[in-house]
């Protein structure tokens, strides 16, 4: 178990807070993530196993893909990024863009992952989906919505 709670962090490379590599029963909350060259919160990466049974709530991830070198990467410009991990809710977030130039693409980027629940998050300004999906089926066999704003 990891709890990664209540930290700002602003203008960071590629990843504002990364959980990944075999980490298990993650809580990530109540985190304000702003400008990010890429993504604002990343949980599980393209080489990661076994990431799974991970909380990420009540986060801000917003204005996010400052370094728009991977504008060729759909997935490489959310507020959160959930990819090869099993698992996952996702709720409560606030993953919208408030600059004027509007930076960041998806809320949520979901790549190649199982059991992925999405409750209730806010989406302003992005400019591409509100939830995108990649890989085989988008790899998601469970997808929960509730009440969005957006």
């Amino acid at each position: 178990g990891l709890v990664v709670q209540g930290n700002t962090v602003i203008g960071s490379g590629d990843v504002g807070i990364t959980v990944a590599q075999q980490c298990v029963h993650v809580v990530v909350a109540n985190n304000i993530i702003r400008e990010s060259d890429s993504v604002g919160i990343c949980i599980g990466s393209s080489d990661s196993d076994d990431t799974r049974s991970v909380s990420v709530t009540g986060n801000t991830s917003v204005n996010n893909n400052q370094n728009r070198q991977n504008d060729n990467v759909a997935r490489a410009k959310a507020g959160v990024l959930v990819n090869k991990c099993l698992g996952v809710v996702i709720d409560g977030n606030n993953l919208g863009d408030t600059q004027p130039t509007h930076t960041q693409v998806n809320a949520i980027s979901v790549v190649d992952s199982q059991d992925v629940t999405i409750g209730a998050y806010v989406s302003r300004g992005n400019t591409g989906a509100d939830i995108y999906f990649q890989g085989v089926n988008a790899g998601v066999r469970q997808v929960n919505l509730s009440t969005l704003v957006l």
